[in-house]
């Protein structure tokens, strides 16, 4: 399965989770919760937050798509910092759910594109929420 990068899909999957979102973006995801993550690994994605407090987080991988929703009390440490010479954000989320470790590696792009018109100024307003996701 790969995923069709538009706004128009982005927002019909996230609409799968059921509940009203905020910030839709376009990501890379990297699950590194596994004995055989990779930095290969990486996969494309979508990302949004609720105003319940969860961060909503769609990959692809070989398996077809997966869901995953992540709270503050979950999350046990999120590092973020720019990339060099890229207008992307790089992101850490580390914390333990369902008594499972779990490790994810994001990579946010800043800019707008032709079919992520919104990309930008969405991608400001789901770093604020996953920064504070433990402040």
């Amino acid at each position: 399965m790969n995923l069709s990068s538009n706004d128009e899909i982005m927002n019909e999957m996230l609409g799968e989770f059921g509940v009203e979102y905020n910030a839709p973006c376009y990501i890379s995801i990297n699950d590194f919760s596994g004995f055989l993550a990779s930095n290969k690994n990486g996969r494309p994605g979508y990302a949004a937050y609720t105003d319940n407090g969860e961060l909503l987080l769609i990959q692809d991988n070989l398996m077809g798509r997966r869901q995953i929703i992540l709270t503050g009390e979950t999350v046990t440490s999120v590092e973020s910092r720019k990339m060099l010479l890229l207008p992307q954000q790089y992101i850490q989320i580390k914390g333990i759910q369902d008594g499972k470790k779990y490790f994810y590696k994001i990579y946010l792009p800043l800019k707008d594109t032709r079919k992520f018109p919104f990309q930008a100024e969405n991608s400001d307003s789901l770093l604020r929420f996953i920064t504070g996701l433990r402040s």
